[in-house]
């Protein structure tokens, strides 16, 4: 199963109806072209009632290559950078508190890019890289495009104490945060980064 979040909201796309069948407040639609997704997605956008929305069919690979081929494909990456003390390297940005990371160059690898945008956004130069944690994916609108975005997620660590935003691209702070289990309700911030954090085992 695939999930991607579109304005906060998850997008399942699957193979096992029975599994989901009973999820309450979504949309499950039976896959049948490339035509109905982005209609189906506008549903979302203009109403608070869904919660979210299913894509089912028996192919799994059928359902993920025809959703793919709908928008313009980028791939990011990021870390989910602690210290000593267990504390997260969160940036702020848009209103909302986020994970550094960003859009990889030509031919950079997931983790080369990961450790560069941490550094940049952050101003962190004692970054250890970890092990690929893992990929969340979200579908949003540029310039009237649609892009949907895959970003590599690494654990890292870091013990920097002088911190430097990145203002240029828009981030107004970065700060060593403390988020774990419940926290997660109470910081304001994406539902792909709590995905990051919990499968973490935060």
């Amino acid at each position: 199963m695939y999930k991607v979040f579109f304005n906060d909201k998850p997008v399942l796309l699957s193979d096992d109806f029975e599994e989901l069948k009973n999820l309450s407040g979504y949309l499950l639609v039976r896959f049948d072209s490339e035509e109905e997704i982005l209609p189906t997605i506008d549903i979302l956008e203009s109403t608070d009632v869904i919660k979210g929305l299913v894509f089912y069919h028996e192919d799994m690979n059928h359902i993920w290559n025809s959703f793919r081929s709908v928008f313009k494909w980028i791939e990011a990456a990021g870390g989910l950078v602690e210290n000593a003390a267990g504390e997260q390297l969160w940036i702020h940005r848009n209103g909302k508190w986020d994970l550094p990371k960003g859009k990889l160059e030509n031919g950079e690898s997931p983790a080369d890019g990961a450790l560069r945008e941490v550094e940049e956004e952050c101003g962190v130069s004692d970054l250890e890289l970890g092990a690929h944690l893992v990929d969340t994916y979200h579908i949003y609108q540029m310039d009237e495009k649609w892009m949907l975005k895959k970003t590599h997620w690494y654990t890292m660590s870091s013990q920097a104490e002088s911190l430097v935003a990145q203002t240029e691209e828009g981030i107004t702070e970065v700060a060593w945060k403390t988020v774990k289990g419940p926290d997660l309700d109470q910081i304001d911030t994406y539902s792909n980064i709590k995905l990051v954090i919990e499968s973490r085992g935060h």
